[in-house]
């Protein structure tokens, strides 16, 4: 999301921003960085499921911005729905999440490590953790 503008976004995008914003303390930048270095629909569910580490990897993000946010959208965010039907890198999937994590401990960012995650899980080709890892890696680097 870094260079675009407000206009370039799409509805569920917008609608995610707009929920950031009811937040005590979340103002357009910080709600900015939030979609900038998470997808929509991971900050949803870090939302959903009330996790705390996830939004901590934001920069500007402490603990207690992390508590606040939760403790003021937790509730609230069920209103933006779950997102577009392709949603995260597999929600609940813990293959997928420990595919996602390992590709973050190796540098990538979190929207583009999901990104990767996710198309390796569409075309099939998941297995174990190590599986998805080695086919993302090689969607990222365009091999």
């Amino acid at each position: 999301m870094p260079g675009t503008s407000t206009g370039s976004r799409t509805p569920y995008e917008r609608a995610v921003f707009q929920k950031l914003l009811g937040a005590k303390g979340v103002g357009p930048a910080l709600a900015l960085g939030i979609l900038s270095a998470l997808t929509p629909e991971r900050v949803v569910r870090a939302l959903r499921e009330k996790d705390v580490t996830t939004l901590m990897r934001v920069p500007r993000v402490g603990r207690k911005k992390a508590e606040q946010i939760i403790l003021d959208l937790a509730d609230k965010i069920d209103v933006v729905g779950s997102g577009p039907a392709s949603g995260g890198a597999a929600p609940g999937n813990p293959v997928a999440d420990d595919a996602t994590r390992a590709l973050v401990a190796l540098g990538y960012n979190q929207p583009e490590a999901e990104r990767a995650v996710r198309a390796v899980m569409e075309s099939g080709a998941a297995g174990d953790v190590s599986t998805v890892v080695r086919g993302a890696l090689g969607k990222l680097t365009g091999k």
